[in-house]
């Protein structure tokens, strides 16, 4: 059985082989990622990710989040 660590370090993995095959965003509208994380939009404002200057999400905070789960 993997550890949380080995666990995380293999989605991690996983994560960089998929980004390599295939293009992903690199921001996310908010109410983007609340679709992808299965929350409300309300939800996603009091997570306090990180935004850039026009108040979009990068992909990976999203990717981290759902790993979180």
């Amino acid at each position: 059985m993997l550890t949380e660590t080995e666990a995380l370090d293999l989605i991690r993995k996983a994560l960089r082989i998929h980004d390599a095959e295939r293009p992903v965003p690199t921001h996310v509208t908010p109410e983007q990622a609340a679709e992808m994380l299965d929350v409300s939009p309300r939800t996603i404002r009091r997570m306090k990710l990180p935004r850039n200057d026009v108040g979009k999400i990068p992909y990976r905070a999203i990717v981290e989040a759902l790993a979180a789960k």
